[in-house]
């Protein structure tokens, strides 16, 4: 989403924004512990898991798990405890 009008991109070009189909659907339950497990309808039959604490590490360059590990780790100054699960 772009919310101040046009920009450069990082490759030294002008972007033109616009729409395209794509969506994200994010269903989360609480769980105890500090480990996250995450699968994705574009990988079908992928499922990972990975530590929700300070421990918590890239994966492999790449690896489609490591957009949801970069937020996870984003988040866990602002969490109790500096973990989550789920």
């Amino acid at each position: 989403v772009n919310l101040i009008g046009e920009h450069t991109d990082y490759n030294e070009g002008f972007a033109m924004p616009f729409c395209i189909g794509k969506y994200t659907v994010i269903a989360a339950r609480r769980r105890t512990g500090a480990t996250c497990r995450i699968t994705s309808a574009g990988v079908p039959g992928a499922i990972s898991t990975f530590p929700g604490d300070s421990s918590l590490s890239p994966g492999p360059e790449g690896d489609w798990t490591n957009y949801v590990r970069g937020v996870v780790f984003g988040m866990l100054p602002m969490l109790p405890g500096g973990s989550c699960a789920f």
